[in-house]
């Protein structure tokens, strides 16, 4: 399930709605992560759990998503897209990361 792009990261409660498959430990560290990388979107496959796989994308672009199958993963892979593309526009992280 892919949602609209929007500037602001959700909240955990956002999250739980979105996604009630979630637990809420999930639903805080997916709130969290959008807060640490702004401008980033995380949320679960479409068939999550049964495939346990998370997703990311820099908002407004038209990159690649990221995956990883454990959502621990995501911040270093993240972080890793984010040096790797530091030289393009798409690397660029206003706001923070």
């Amino acid at each position: 399930m892919y949602l609209e792009e929007r500037d602001k990261p959700y909240t955990a409660d956002e999250v739980m709605t979105l996604f009630p498959v979630l637990t809420e430990v999930e639903c805080v560290i997916v709130s969290r992560l959008e807060e640490r990388f702004l401008g980033w979107h995380i949320w679960p496959h479409a068939d999550y759990p049964k495939v346990h796989i998370w997703l990311a994308k820099k908002n407004f672009t038209a990159m690649q998503l990221l995956a990883v199958g454990k959502l621990g993963d995501m911040p270093g892979e993240i972080a890793n897209w984010i040096n790797f593309n530091s030289s393009s526009d798409w690397g660029t992280t206003e706001g923070g990361y």
